[in-house]
């Protein structure tokens, strides 16, 4: 689609730095306040999701509608380029592991008290950054050195793109540090032991874990003081049965639903439709049969004729093989992704601690667990502060 006469075309908008990010910084302001008091919005998300995640989606849709019209013409060349960039989906997927192994490092040098983090006062923080790694200030710059490291493990035999438990979280420290009854981790991801191993930051491993066991004490204290509250609560008023409501989550399907109700332009749902394939998250759910299809297809269009293991059963072999040759592939691309996650740093574009803020005090999860640490320390007689960190 032509963009020439988009109406935030950079030639409508102020060419100074500042000026721009004040312009944009108003309008995310008014989008924002527009979905909050504007009624004809009601019906959209109707009754089932609870008002706090209502309000989380309209505050991430202002934002994301702010990023989608600063980059415009990123995001139009990336979308006209995906036919000619084959598992660029699966390529950005595969250059967030390099940053939620920074992350997870960061947590490390953290729980051991050799690193404070700006209003980072629970280990949940980190939970919320593995969702949101792209917009983790915690995380440094990638360098080309990472990338190599990366590039390698996609050849290796124990590739990997996935955690050893189910819940396939990067962050969680207790499950992921566990080790087995010969004192090998069970469950550390092969690209964190194969970055380590390369890198040499296995060290970090052998650091203790000092915050932890604070912060567990002063959950079990504020547990236990509020389990009592809240049966004697239950004892003198029973509760009514209450309605139980979904909870909204923003992803970009859902963004480019509530753009085509509510866009009347015809270029922002085309934007929207650019944005979505280009930042958008990508649900898989599929059974093994389908997988194997989906991988004897892809090994009947390879420019190569495929290698097949003869050592394990036939179907894992084709899945192995087609495996490899997306590797292959994706380890062509990763220095195209590597060079566009530079330029929207140096654009600032999807990585804006300050605007993420507002969301980032949102998290429920967050909010309570910091709660339950300052109630901790009452119950204990200790000052309702975090001052505690800093003393490590």
């Amino acid at each position: 689609m032509n963009l020439d006469d988009f109406i935030y075309h950079k030639s409508k908008i102020p060419a100074d730095y500042i000026e721009c990010e004040s312009f944009f910084e108003k309008l995310r302001q008014q989008w924002f306040h527009d979905l909050e008091t504007d009624p004809k919005y009601d019906a959209f998300f109707g009754n089932q999701y609870t008002p706090e995640s209502i309000r989380r989606f309209k505050y991430w849709h202002a934002i994301n509608k702010v990023e989608m019209c600063k980059g415009y013409e990123i995001f139009d060349k990336l979308y006209q380029q995906s036919k000619d960039i084959p598992f660029r989906r699966e390529t950005e997927d595969i250059f967030k592991l390099i940053k939620q192994k920074k992350l997870f490092n960061a947590q490390l040098l953290w729980r051991a008290g050799k690193l404070r983090l700006p209003n980072v006062h629970t280990y949940m923080h980190f939970y919320y950054w593995e969702s949101y790694i792209d917009h983790c200030p915690f995380v440094n710059d990638i360098t080309e050195q990472e990338v190599e490291v990366m590039k390698q493990f996609l050849l290796h035999d124990n590739f990997d793109d996935k955690t050893r438990e189910w819940l396939d979280r990067w962050q969680d420290y207790r499950t992921i540090t566990s080790k087995d009854e010969e004192g090998e981790y069970e469950y550390m991801p092969e690209w964190y032991e194969f970055y380590d191993s390369h890198l040499g930051t296995g060290y970090l491993l052998d650091l203790p874990d000092v915050v932890g066991p604070i912060e567990n004490r002063y959950n079990q204290a504020a547990g236990a003081h509020m389990t009592q509250e809240r049966e004697e609560e239950l004892k003198k008023n029973p509760p009514p049965p209450r309605e139980i409501k979904e909870s909204l989550h923003s992803n970009a399907a859902y963004e480019m639903l509530f753009a085509q109700k509510f866009e009347s332009d015809p270029q922002m749902h085309y934007l929207y439709q650019a944005y979505a394939y280009v930042k958008g998250e990508e649900e898989e759910n599929r059974d093994s049969r389908f997988r194997l299809i989906e991988a004897m297809d892809l090994l009947f269009t390879a420019n190569e004729p495929p290698t097949l293991q003869s050592d394990i059963p036939w179907h894992d072999a084709i899945l192995l093989a087609a495996q490899t040759y997306k590797n292959k592939i994706i380890i062509e691309q990763l220095d195209t992704i590597y060079e566009e996650h530079n330029l929207f740093n140096n654009l600032h574009i999807g990585h804006d601690p300050d605007k993420i803020k507002d969301s980032y005090y949102m998290d429920n999860l967050i909010k309570m667990a910091e709660e339950r640490i300052l109630l901790g320390r009452k119950l204990l007689g200790e000052p309702e502060n975090f001052d505690y960190l800093n003393d490590l």
